[in-house]
């Protein structure tokens, strides 16, 4: 099996490295506050995360094996069950950071 560690910092893109992927690898998930600053600041903040993570991995076809939702950042073990790893990643990184998005705010510096 090959694992893969993607990390993705809130709003600094620039820490991604290229996915490694194929139908049926594994991989760890994690997205986090910058400088740990929380993400979420309410049960609601993680209710909405969950959402979307039930929303895209039935969309995309992502078997979801595993999650843990602390209030800095989350993990989430996958399987790559479509070839859509990519997206799948993208999609849900993305709207998870929006400020604003369902009460998940942004931390102004």
């Amino acid at each position: 099996m090959v694992f893969d560690c993607v990390t993705v910092g809130r709003y600094n893109p620039s820490m991604r490295r290229p996915r490694f992927t194929y139908i049926g690898a594994f991989h760890h998930l994690m997205s986090r506050g910058v400088s740990g600053d929380p993400i979420f600041e309410t049960a609601a903040d993680k209710e909405c995360v969950l959402d979307l993570l039930e929303k895209f991995s039935k969309l995309l076809k992502i078997r979801v094996l595993a999650y843990c939702l602390l209030d800095n950042h989350y993990h989430l073990v996958l399987q790559n069950t479509s070839g859509k790893m990519s997206e799948f990643a993208k999609r849900l990184l993305l709207r998870s950071n929006l400020p604003g998005y369902s009460g998940i705010q942004a931390v102004e510096r």
